[in-house]
């Protein structure tokens, strides 16, 4: 009779959503920086480079929307205390992964107005654009902790069933 190692079936959970989370962080910091990084690697002229760079709020916004509507109740609020316990070196790195990102959203933020060499033409795209990108910035750091919590309590429920699923399989498997 092969039994496999308890703590991996109770690590496994939590790996799976660190690395779904490194991802989508990763992927957020990339479409950030491409919408800054594109418009001067393409040459474009001054209005399609205000085009792309029209497209990070409109990016923020559906990074918010598509999480606030699909937002789903949290299980348990100590998945990322379940996470450290069961993994700590990936959870830092999820953590670490997770602030670069959104460092990354926040200099493509301000990559938008470095062109911008006039002074009075810095004041006046900061006055359109800071209330608008100010509020989807915070609200995109709110929504990226939240999905996170909510995704690790769901593994640290996913846990707690499979720990108890290969106690059971054990006491089925045992003779009396």
């Amino acid at each position: 009779m092969s039994v496999e190692d308890p703590r991996r079936v109770l690590r496994e959970p939590f790996r799976a959503a660190l690395d779904a989370l490194v991802l989508r962080w990763a992927g957020v910091c990339v479409l950030a920086a491409s919408v800054v990084i594109c418009p001067a690697l393409c040459g474009a002229g001054v209005h399609v480079e205000h085009l792309f760079h029209a497209c990070l709020p409109i990016f923020l916004l559906g990074f918010i929307a598509v999480h606030v509507i699909w937002r789903h109740p949290a299980p348990r609020p100590d998945g990322w205390q379940r996470a450290f316990e069961a993994d700590p070196s990936d959870a830092r790195m999820t953590i670490l992964v997770g602030g670069v990102a959104m460092a990354g959203v926040a200099a493509a933020l301000v990559a938008i107005f470095c062109p911008m060499g006039e002074p009075m033409a810095l004041a006046v795209a900061l006055g359109i654009w800071l209330p608008i990108l100010a509020p989807l910035y915070f609200g995109a750091i709110w929504v990226s902790i939240d999905c996170s919590i909510r995704r690790l309590g769901s593994s640290a429920d996913a846990s707690d069933r499979r720990f108890r699923d290969y106690w059971r399989d054990i006491a089925i498997r045992s003779p009396r």
